[in-house]
């Protein structure tokens, strides 16, 4: 399938593009606050060392 092809289902591709949307944005959500909750937990033994 090519990006430009233009799909005879076009409210299915829709869907899809909705779909990984979400995913994507759930995923990058889950990234940010993995990222937070490590960034919290070095500052607190850091602090706590020093």
């Amino acid at each position: 399938m090519s990006v430009i092809d233009m799909s005879p289902k076009p409210r299915a591709t829709a869907l899809y593009d909705i779909l990984f949307l979400v995913l994507a944005t759930a995923g990058v959500l889950m990234l940010c606050f993995a990222f937070r909750d490590w960034l919290v937990h070095s500052l607190t033994l850091w602090t706590m060392a020093h």
